[in-house]
C-alpha cells in the first residue's frame, strides 16, 4: 500500500443526513401522539429522540471536519444538518414548555403537529428522490404554508374567544 492508493474512503454524508432525518420524523411522530394525549412517557420520548439524534449530528460533524472532499459544499451540509436538529430541539422544547406551563393540546396544536410531520415526511421524500419525481420539491414548499394557516385559524380563534384585549392577556401569550 503506497501513499497514494487507490482505494477511496467511503463517502457517509449522504447516510448520516438521511439517519439525522430519520430521527426528525421520528421525533415529530411522538410529538403528535403527544398532542393527541399528553402522556409524560411521549414527553420523555421526544427528548430521547432529541438526544440521539444530536448524537448522529455530532458524528455528522466529526465526519465532516475529518474529511478534505465532499460530495457538496461542506457549509451545505453543516446547514442542513442545523436546521433538521433545529427542528427536533424545537419539538422537545415544546413539550418541555407545554409540561411546564401545564398547557393542554387541543386540536389546533394537534392540527400544526401533524402538519409539522407530514412536513417532514415530504421533506426526506423530496431530498432523496427529487431526481426521480422532480414536483416533489414543489409539493413540500407547500407545508410551511399549511402550516401558517393552521396557526392563523388558532390565533383567530383564541382572538375571537377572548373578550379581553390582548394588553391583558397573560405575557407568555402576547405576540
Amino acid at each position: 500500500m503506497g501513499i497514494f492508493s487507490k482505494r477511496k474512503k467511503a463517502n457517509r454524508f449522504l447516510q448520516l443526513l438521511a439517519q439525522q432525518a430519520e430521527y426528525a420524523v421520528k421525533g415529530l411522530e411522538v410529538l403528535r401522539n403527544y398532542m393527541r394525549e399528553p402522556k409524560p412517557a411521549l414527553a420523555e420520548q421526544v427528548s430521547k429522540i432529541e438526544k440521539e439524534a444530536d448524537e448522529a449530528r455530532r458524528i455528522l460533524i466529526d465526519e465532516l471536519n475529518h474529511t478534505f472532499v465532499t460530495p457538496f459544499d461542506r457549509e451545505d451540509i453543516f446547514a442542513l444538518s442545523l436546521t433538521i436538529d433545529d427542528v427536533l430541539d424545537y419539538a422537545a422544547t415544546t413539550v418541555d414548555e407545554m409540561a411546564m406551563l401545564e398547557v393542554e393540546p387541543n386540536q389546533y396544536l394537534e392540527r400544526m403537529a401533524s402538519l409539522l410531520y407530514d412536513a417532514a415526511v415530504e421533506s426526506i421524500e423530496a431530498s432523496f428522490a427529487w431526481k426521480i419525481i422532480p414536483m416533489w420539491p414543489m409539493t413540500t414548499r407547500c407545508a410551511p404554508r399549511r402550516w401558517k394557516t393552521a396557526w392563523r385559524v388558532c390565533i383567530a380563534r383564541r382572538w375571537r374567544l377572548c373578550s379581553r384585549p390582548p394588553t391583558t392577556w397573560p405575557a407568555w401569550w402576547r405576540f
